[in-house]
């Protein structure tokens, strides 16, 4: 069996206020399917752990598939209810670095441009109901406004115009597993 690895960067506020980068390693493990960050701070995180910075806490979302690729992982941070949400929301252009203004129309014209760019599969619906579950109050994404409109209502309405995209109907479950998206076995 292969074992795939994918390597990023943490940087993280250390108790003296200096900063620290570290090197985060997600390795598929053999078998099971599941995705296992290790290496962070001399110690693994799984899914749902959250790292205690002190004045932050940061959760981590093994959320396959959304927004791309099987090894996703999202990042909710605890005491400002912020979702760091990759490009769930990606916009063309040089976008307001903040907004309360709709983002979902700008995204889903992004996507005409970019087919396949946001996948809809096995466990699309369940990872956003995990994402809505959070309450976030904040979303922050990489190519696109951070969104202090209504977070939960922009959630929900990305899925349902993401699943419409795709010829879904929001309920329908596509080739469904029982299974929690964290476990779920990835495709690719």
């Amino acid at each position: 069996e292969r074992l795939s690895i994918v390597l990023t960067t943490l940087e993280a506020a250390t108790k003296s206020g200096e900063r620290e980068r570290t090197g985060r390693r997600f390795v598929r493990a053999k078998g099971d399917g599941t995705i296992a960050p290790i290496g962070v701070f001399g110690r693994g995180l799984g899914d749902n752990e959250v790292l205690d910075l002190g004045q932050k806490k940061l959760r981590f979302l093994i959320t396959p598939h959304v927004p791309h690729a099987w090894d996703a992982i999202l990042v909710f941070e605890e005491t400002t209810r912020t979702l760091f949400c990759s490009d769930l929301f990606t916009v063309f252009g040089k976008p307001q670095p903040i907004t309360e203004g709709d983002i979902i129309e700008q995204s889903m014209a992004a996507l005409q441009n970019l087919p396949g760019y946001l996948p809809v599969g096995p466990h699309t619906g369940a990872v956003f109901d995990r994402l809505v579950a959070l309450e976030p109050k904040v979303l922050a994404g990489h190519h696109s406004s951070a969104y202090n409109g209504n977070a939960v209502q922009a959630l929900q309405d990305l899925r349902g115009e993401l699943f419409k995209f795709a010829g879904l109907a929001v309920e329908e479950v596509v080739q469904g597993s029982d299974e929690e998206p964290s476990k779920a076995e990835p495709n690719g």
